[in-house]
């Protein structure tokens, strides 16, 4: 699975692989539950296009996934989005430690674990980290 299919869409949990396009919107399937969707351009998300704010250079999506991939295969499981915000924070001081603390939020970091679970649950980190090998 090519990481630039996967896009989150506004208003529906998880994440989801783009099927086709449409003329205003992307035809969608679910990564976990394979039901499909229609969405419209403004509400969808690719998750190849967000970065994370860094007191230095802001940092792909993709490249915070490695990191976060590397530590998890040395043993070091990231947290669960539901876990402390202290769980998060202490977490990501050591994936990321030069993460912007005003604009890298409690919330982001959430959302960038609920994620991060799905692909890997889904096993998707061995065809996205060798796709990003090979670019």
């Amino acid at each position: 699975m090519n990481f630039q299919e996967i896009i989150s869409i506004s208003g529906k949990p998880g994440l989801h692989r783009i099927i086709s396009t449409t003329k205003s919107g992307v035809v969608a399937e679910h990564l976990e539950t394979r039901k499909k969707t229609v969405a419209p351009l403004f509400s969808i998300s690719a998750l190849s296009d967000i970065v994370i704010f860094t007191e230095d250079d802001d940092i792909q999506l993709l490249e915070l996934f490695k990191r976060m991939h590397l530590e998890h295969e040395k043993g070091t499981e990231p947290p669960k989005p539901k876990s402390s915000a202290s769980e998060h924070i202490t977490y990501f001081e050591k994936v990321l430690p030069n993460y912007d603390r005003q604009r890298f939020l409690n919330s982001h970091m959430k959302k960038v674990l609920q994620w991060y679970h799905i692909l890997h649950n889904q096993n998707l980190f061995p065809s996205i980290l060798e796709e990003d090998k090979s670019e």
